[in-house]
């Protein structure tokens, strides 16, 4: 399961339906502003603030897109946690002194 969603439903097709609370959950947890989470996926901000406020439907290949674009934000964040812990290892090969600033 992915982070920030209770469950995807897959239709027929293999697309993603998305709940309103679903995307709005994504976009906070990503960090993104309405503005720049629209500009990733390539829509206007109004067209966002529709979709998070229920006034229009999510399209399926909508959700699709933030479905993606919110894998790549993990997999993004595991390999920063990874790379970060590699540099400290061996900065540190015996671990941080307790006195280190």
């Amino acid at each position: 399961m992915i982070r920030g969603c209770v469950q995807y439903e897959n239709n027929l097709l293999g697309f993603v339906r998305m709940t309103r609370e679903e995307l709005r959950s994504i976009r906070r947890d990503m960090h993104y502003s309405m503005a720049d989470f629209g500009v990733l996926l390539g829509i206007p901000k109004t067209t966002l603030q529709r979709y998070e406020d229920g006034s229009a439907a999510i399209p399926d290949e909508l959700a699709q897109k933030v479905v993606v674009a919110q894998r790549k934000d993990r997999d993004f964040m595991e390999s920063v946690r990874v790379e970060t812990r590699e540099w400290v290892n061996r900065m540190f090969p015996h671990g941080i002194p307790a006195d280190y600033k």
